[in-house]
Protein backbone atom coordinates (compact mmCIF):
# COMPACT_ATOMS: atom_id res chain seq x y z
CA UNK A 1 0.00 0.00 0.00
CA UNK A 2 3.06 2.36 1.10
CA UNK A 3 4.32 2.11 -2.77
CA UNK A 4 1.17 2.60 -4.46
CA UNK A 5 0.60 5.70 -2.60
CA UNK A 6 3.75 7.08 -3.06
CA UNK A 7 3.68 6.02 -6.81
CA UNK A 8 0.03 7.70 -6.95
CA UNK A 9 1.52 10.71 -5.37
CA UNK A 10 4.20 10.76 -7.98
CA UNK A 11 1.91 10.53 -10.85
CA UNK A 12 -0.08 12.92 -9.71
CA UNK A 13 2.70 15.54 -9.42
CA UNK A 14 3.46 16.46 -6.49
CA UNK A 15 7.33 16.86 -5.70
CA UNK A 16 9.46 14.31 -4.16
CA UNK A 17 9.62 16.86 -1.08
CA UNK A 18 6.25 17.29 -0.58
CA UNK A 19 5.55 13.34 -1.02
CA UNK A 20 8.66 12.83 1.77
CA UNK A 21 7.08 15.22 3.86
CA UNK A 22 3.61 13.64 3.55
CA UNK A 23 4.93 10.09 4.06
CA UNK A 24 7.35 10.62 7.15
CA UNK A 25 10.70 9.92 5.32
CA UNK A 26 13.54 11.52 7.11
CA UNK A 27 15.24 12.20 4.62
CA UNK A 28 14.30 12.80 0.93
CA UNK A 29 17.43 10.68 -0.50
CA UNK A 30 14.56 7.86 0.96
CA UNK A 31 11.99 8.92 -1.29
CA UNK A 32 14.09 9.61 -4.64
CA UNK A 33 14.01 5.23 -4.20
CA UNK A 34 11.14 5.80 -6.22
CA UNK A 35 13.14 7.44 -8.58
CA UNK A 36 12.44 4.89 -11.63
CA UNK A 37 8.52 6.61 -11.46
CA UNK A 38 9.84 10.39 -11.76
CA UNK A 39 11.36 10.22 -15.49
CA UNK A 40 7.98 11.03 -17.35
CA UNK A 41 8.19 13.46 -15.02
CA UNK A 42 11.44 15.45 -15.99
CA UNK A 43 10.45 14.83 -19.86
CA UNK A 44 7.14 16.83 -18.96
CA UNK A 45 9.24 19.49 -17.30
CA UNK A 46 11.58 19.46 -20.37
CA UNK A 47 8.34 19.81 -23.08
CA UNK A 48 6.95 22.54 -20.49
CA UNK A 49 10.09 24.49 -20.78
CA UNK A 50 10.40 24.22 -24.32
CA UNK A 51 6.56 25.16 -25.11
CA UNK A 52 7.48 28.61 -22.26
CA UNK A 53 10.55 29.24 -24.41
CA UNK A 54 8.96 28.95 -28.24
CA UNK A 55 6.36 31.47 -26.72
CA UNK A 56 3.12 29.07 -26.83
Amino acid sequence: MRHSHISLLIDMGFTALAIADRVGHESIDITYRYAHLFPTRQAEMADKLNMERKGA
